[in-house]
């Protein structure tokens, strides 16, 4: 049977970096199985989306969910192309279910990818511990960030710990009561063999760990001489950082003529720090060039001509945009209405409106790109272009940015 029930949040910890609490109330549901051992789980499949589709192209997400999905309960399944780091062509859509950019021929197999080594040392540990094919799960942690379990296999026991934080957490867990391991043992990460961590006295079951997870990173502690020796392929990381303030509820997306990018919609840049936005991606290799540009709110272009980037390194860039008039209309339209804004200065006019976005249930975005900078114009929102605002009209200048809050 498809697990879908432990898909869903499955996808959303680990693509979007939703609360992981939401694993720990998912897998408490599994005494209504009669065997939750025998679900069948997966990241993505026929019917769904490309889990790198949905995870702006993040390789070390899609490492870190499949250290998790492979070492929980379940039958593990790999969907076609995952190994090789297929990203469905970036369309993330789902109406009801995927798209036919899920399902493309694959046009190359590489045995030295990094994602194909990830799964087949997953695999080798799966195979030579018993405790991760049928070991009891039992959950040892969970917050917002991290969420870590065991599996026990008669006197056999495995710890994984999993974060989806952009930074690096630490956590100490006490291992269950029923853990067979004491004090003083050594403890392994199966996934990068060189790093230890040892049980020391302590906890509300008088035995402890403290974990240090990096960036959406997963780990797999067994006591003893590992399987084998293990060190995780070197990651090729390239950054775009673009230093913009787009302003308040806008967002910096990046896009590009060539993967890991589209020209028809953007990669979702994340905020870092004040005016700093960040993409961070491995599929590009090291050495090898490539052009990208950032939008705002993946609509309006930076001035300008492309910017150029190398793999492997990271790109500082300072964009200037065209003068965007922004006026923030405070109000809930309702359930299947919409605002629009009409105005003095063209691009606006008092004739037609135009449409703003919708950026909560009370706040919609007024856009208006090309009134230079000081220009004076009046305008006014509408509801569905039909309703006026009541009271007079707004006055503004080009450039700036507004809160309204009218009444209709």
């Amino acid at each position: 049977m498809l697990d879908f029930p432990l898909f869903f949040p499955m996808r959303e910890a680990f693509a979007a970096d939703a609360d992981m609490n939401a694993l720990g109330t998912l897998f408490a549901q599994d005494y209504k199985y009669t065997n939750a051992n025998r679900l069948t789980t997966f990241l993505d499949n026929h019917d769904r989306a490309r889990f790198l589709a949905r995870a702006g192209d993040s390789y070390q997400r899609l490492r870190s969910a499949l250290t998790f999905m492979l070492t929980a309960r379940g039958v593990p399944v790999i969907y076609y192309g995952t190994e090789q780091a297929d990203d469905g062509n970036f369309n993330p859509w789902e109406d009801p279910i995927a798209n036919k950019d899920n399902r493309k021929d694959m046009t190359s197999w590489d045995e030295n990818h990094t994602v194909y080594k990830h799964i087949q040392r997953l695999t080798t540990l799966k195979k030579n511990y018993a405790s991760l094919r049928t070991g009891t799960q039992r959950e040892m942690w969970k917050d917002a960030g991290v969420y870590a379990f065991s599996r026990i296999a008669g006197t056999q026991e495995t710890i994984t710990a999993a974060t989806n934080s952009w930074s690096t957490q630490s956590r100490t867990i006490p291992l269950r009561a029923e853990s067979p391991i004491a004090v003083g043992t050594v403890l392994t990460n199966l996934m990068n063999t060189g790093d230890t961590v040892t049980v020391q006295a302590g906890g509300v079951t008088g035995r402890q760990i403290t974990v240090s997870l990096g960036e959406h990173e997963a780990k797999v502690y067994a006591p003893g001489s590992p399987v084998s020796a293990y060190t995780p392929p070197a990651r090729t990381i390239t950054k775009i950082r673009v230093h913009h303030n787009p302003g308040a509820d806008r967002t910096i997306a990046i896009r590009g003529a060539a993967s890991p990018f589209r020209t028809d919609r953007g990669r979702p840049a994340r905020q870092v720090s004040a005016g700093v936005w960040e993409y961070e991606f491995e599929r590009v290799p090291a050495g090898q060039s490539f052009t990208f540009k950032p939008y705002i709110d993946d609509a309006y272009a930076s001035n300008g001509a492309d910017y150029s980037g190398v793999g492997g390194q990271t790109i500082d860039v300072y964009p200037t945009f065209p003068t965007l008039t922004t006026v923030r209309v405070h109000k809930d339209a309702g359930y299947g209405n919409k605002i629009t804004i009409r105005g003095s200065v063209a691009p606006l006019s008092w004739s037609t409106g135009q449409d703003c976005a919708n950026k909560a249930a009370d706040l919609w975005l007024c856009t208006v790109v090309g009134i230079a900078s000081g220009t004076s114009l009046q305008y006014k929102p509408l509801l569905n272009d039909t309703t006026w605002s009541q009271g007079g009209n707004y006055t503004t200048t080009g450039g700036s940015t507004v809160d309204v809050y009218p009444t209709f």
